[in-house]
């Protein structure tokens, strides 16, 4: 008989995963300019907050030159549900131990289901 899994999946993390990084460091990690930055946070396609008096966007967001392309309809489902952009950014970042990692880092390896649940639960 299978036994169910016990223990938290193996979600490879890094020192990068806790740094955050301005405008034009993630324009550069993406490959975009500025503005698409700035269109991309007005949108809702990424969050920043105010850190040293600049806005900033977890580094967490980005991998292998990408953002999920499930982090929006997180961002849109945590809003909708009442959360503040602060609110949503500290639920994204905060280590999950049952996910292995945050849920920003969860969702680039492949548990992009389960945060969309937990958001889902979270929100309504």
């Amino acid at each position: 008989m299978h036994e169910p899994q016990t223990h938290a999946p193996t979600v490879p993390s890094s020192p990068r995963d806790q740094q955050w990084l301005s405008v034009p460091q993630t324009a550069a990690e993406l490959g975009v300019d500025d503005k698409m930055v700035i269109r991309m946070l007005r949108e809702g396609a990424l969050l920043a907050a105010t850190r040293e008096g600049q806005r900033q966007i977890p580094a967490a967001f980005i991998h292998e030159g990408a953002t999920s392309r499930y982090l929006q309809g997180i961002i849109t489902l945590l809003r909708d549900g009442g959360f503040s952009d602060d609110e949503a950014l500290e639920w994204l970042l905060r280590t999950d131990e049952s996910l292995g990692a945050s849920p920003a880092i969860a969702m680039h390896h492949n548990l992009h289901r389960e945060v969309s649940r937990r958001a889902q639960a979270l929100a309504f």
